[in-house]
């Protein structure tokens, strides 16, 4: 039966009864499919305008699925600055396996075709990346992986579908964590992968049943509710955030400002003030992991992250991430204010 209400329910059940032996009504087993997990995968697949959508149980979860399209011997290109989860699976989970990796500066496009070898199977990048928010040309890559036969994964966490549809842009794959951004309210945890490939759906829909990494009921409910205000929370935090932006801007103890979309800001601190004390007095602003909620986190990368193979010299302990919420501009504006004037009285 139909819901009839306008809230979809949320299944829990594990087994769904057959009418006789090895024939189902559309589901058999909670690890194999579920109807609130199906339903947030359809409406998934419609915002990233893919044919198929899956969803896994954490980021994490769908990168681990998609890397699991490799086999011994493959290459995985990938720009130089990635999430810290994506490269400790690439170094201590992939590499021992026989699949290894190589870092490449993918803002110069020409790099990637001078660093392609006969192994090299799949391409990995986010844009804008995470905590720089460089931007590269998702086109122009794809472009070249294509004429490889080169797999192209874009994770797409930052920006979300709502900036940018990497599928439209000539991505194989694109990867998100809807804890971020989609679900925004810090209280589910989740991931997807969407594609219009119907060879790489298949596998990667083999994979979502056999490693069983996939996506409650309950948190599949709860990342629904998160899509339907997405638009709204999207748009008052791009206000607040250009409003915090023009702030650090103008502020003459702040030594550079990085932007670019999604709801993050990274901003160093002059030289002379001390990063320690700062982040110390903040008040309102949480210091914490994760973005995209409604509540404003900061983050100091360099004793927040898992730096071990980067390699960008801008990134010291003067660099704060900064995640945009829903509170009022002018209180973040303060907050960071009367922190700056303290960490600069000493």
């Amino acid at each position: 039966m139909k819901n009839p209400g306008l809230v979809p329910p949320i299944e829990l059940s594990t087994v769904f009864p057959m009418t006789k032996p090895s024939s189902d009504r559309g589901f058999q087993y909670g690890r194999v499919g579920n109807p609130t997990r199906q339903l947030l995968e359809e409406k998934l697949a419609t915002l990233h305008h893919a044919k198929h959508a899956f969803v896994f149980a954490s980021g994490s979860a769908a990168i681990l699925n998609s890397l699991l399209l490799l086999k011994k011997g493959d290459e995985v290109l990938h720009h130089q600055q990635i999430y810290e989860g994506t490269t400790r699976l690439l170094k201590k989970v992939f590499q021992p396996l026989g699949i290894n990796s190589k870092s490449i500066d993918l803002k110069k496009v020409d790099l990637l075709s001078q660093n392609i070898t006969p192994h090299s199977k799949l391409l990995w990048f986010e844009s804008p990346t995470n905590p720089m928010l460089e931007v590269l040309q998702i086109n122009k890559l794809c472009k070249v992986a294509r004429q490889h036969n080169i797999i192209t994964v874009v994770d797409n966490t930052l920006a979300t579908a709502l900036e940018q549809k990497p599928l439209q842009l000539g991505s194989d794959l694109v990867v998100e964590s809807l804890t971020k951004m989609i679900n925004g309210h810090s209280d589910a945890i989740g991931g997807m992968i969407a594609t219009n490939d119907a060879q790489l759906a298949q596998q990667i829909k083999f994979l979502q049943h056999t490693v069983g990494a996939i996506l409650s009921a309950s948190d599949s409910w709860l990342i629904m509710r998160g899509l339907k205000t997405l638009d709204l929370r999207h748009q008052k935090i791009k206000n607040n955030k250009q409003k915090i932006v023009n702030f650090l801007r103008s502020s003459l103890l702040i030594a550079d400002v990085f932007h670019a979309v999604g709801p993050i800001i990274s901003f160093k601190i002059k030289h002379n003030l001390n990063p320690h004390l700062f982040i110390k007095s903040l008040k309102k602003i949480v210091i914490g992991h994760s973005f995209g909620g409604t509540e404003t986190l900061i983050q100091q990368p360099t004793t927040m992250m898992d730096l071990s193979d980067n390699s960008d010299q801008r990134i010291d302990d003067r660099l704060f991430r900064l995640s945009i919420g829903l509170e009022q501009p002018k209180e973040v504006i303060n907050d960071l204010e009367q922190a700056l004037e303290r960490a600069n009285s000493i």
